[in-house]
């Protein structure tokens, strides 16, 4: 009678944390999702008390981002002629990267930026400094009945993460894609 009473706490704990796993909340972004470097999320974590995107580290000379092309526009650049969006052309892509001063702190500091790109990525055509941390976000511009066209900044709308400490961020920069650079 002893045993299944000490074992019945350690399958519901069990079932919990199968449940949280299970039910951990997707990513959404606002505007163009990235593709490389890629986004990694964390869902609850339970020794640092919080839900937590593990940012890419990168060790490259070359630095290429890449983000999902805009609706009605191929990977490869090609318009899409048979799609709703099909009237939002020529589609073109601006491109801005920030240099952080920690993974979770912005900066004004504009290292790079790129507009009129053709194709959904780009490699970053001059050296970055090395042992920083950068932000970076995409736009799509396009023109729909003559008139110029821009998306918002693409950036994570949710979730936030949560620790045990609050943070506030301004100017939605917490959003912002990021990465490190060894």
């Amino acid at each position: 009678m002893g045993r299944p009473i000490t074992i019945l706490p350690v399958l519901a704990l069990i079932c919990v944390l199968a449940a949280c796993k299970s039910s951990s909340p997707s990513i959404t972004v606002f505007g163009l999702w990235p593709e490389q470097p890629p986004l990694r999320y964390k869902p609850y974590d339970f020794w640092s008390g919080g839900n937590y995107y593990d940012w890419p580290r990168l060790d490259a000379d070359k630095i290429v981002l890449q983000w999902a092309a805009y609706p009605g526009q191929r990977a490869e650049g090609v318009p899409d002629t048979n799609s709703f969006f099909a009237k939002h052309q020529p589609v073109t892509y601006d491109l801005r990267i920030w240099r952080g001063m920690s993974a979770d702190q912005f900066s004004d500091d504009l290292v790079y930026a790129r507009d009129d790109l053709v194709n959904p990525s780009h490699e970053v055509e001059v050296p970055l400094s090395r042992g920083c941390w950068y932000f970076w976000s995409v736009r799509a511009r396009f023109k729909l009945d003559g008139q110029t066209r821009v998306t918002e900044w693409s950036r994570i709308q949710s979730p936030m993460p949560i620790t045990r400490q609050i943070t506030v961020y301004t100017n939605n920069v917490y959003g912002y894609y990021r990465f490190y650079l060894y």
